[in-house]
């Protein structure tokens, strides 16, 4: 998670806090790739969101399946980063009653605990 500075702290500071938190929610995925349709739902349906990470190089969509990319080294910087907004991971936490077989949701940090 490198921009022209080299400093990650600096890429992750350059998002906006809405793609900001698409990257720590998918971070938290834990998946070797992800659907578009969850990129989409975790961008609050928002492209330019989308499109941010992906200009930014910190997301990468596989042409042939659509499916959505995100390099260890970027996932595990974003992983580090602390709750971007409590609110919005208790939703996120939420989501893991409805969809609880996607792996790495039951890890996310707990709003509470970390804010």
């Amino acid at each position: 998670m490198r921009n022209a500075s080299g400093s990650p702290a600096h890429a992750w500071r350059a998002l906006r806090p809405d793609a900001r938190l698409a990257l720590w929610v998918l971070a938290h995925v834990r998946q070797a790739s992800c659907p578009e349709w969850l990129v989409e739902i975790v961008a609050a349906g928002k492209p330019a969101t989308v499109g941010e990470l992906a200009d930014s190089c910190l997301i990468r969509q596989d042409p042939a399946s659509g499916r959505y990319v995100l390099a260890p080294l970027v996932a595990r910087f974003a992983r580090a980063q602390p709750v971007p907004e409590p609110d919005a991971v208790r939703r996120w936490r939420s989501l893991v009653a409805f969809e609880p077989q996607w792996p790495g949701f039951e890890d996310m940090p707990r709003a509470a605990a970390a804010g």
